[in-house]
């Protein structure tokens, strides 16, 4: 399922990648337990434009995760990149 999901993300399905990683999640918890998985979540989030499915994504991962992650470096960015574009549409 991970690998289905890693898939989906090259292939800009992001809907795909929710799905595969949230399943992933409930059928073998301990293989989606890195920050990775975070990162690929929020990634959909931020392609869907769904920011509040975002900042939770982020709040959650803070929690788990040092600041010094790469993949939670990158969500880090993608959240504030999303916040920007919400405040230039205004």
């Amino acid at each position: 399922m991970r690998a289905l999901s890693e898939v989906a993300l090259q292939l800009k399905d992001y809907g795909g990648v929710r799905v595969w990683l949230t399943k992933g999640r409930e059928l073998y918890p301990d293989y989606f337990l890195d920050s990775w998985v975070e990162y690929a979540l929020g990634r959909s989030a931020f392609e869907l434009d769904e920011i509040r499915a975002l900042k939770k994504i982020r709040q959650a991962a803070a929690e788990k995760y040092p600041l010094s992650d790469s993949w939670i470096t990158l969500l880090n960015a993608l959240a504030e990149s999303a916040e920007w574009n919400t405040l230039l549409k205004n």
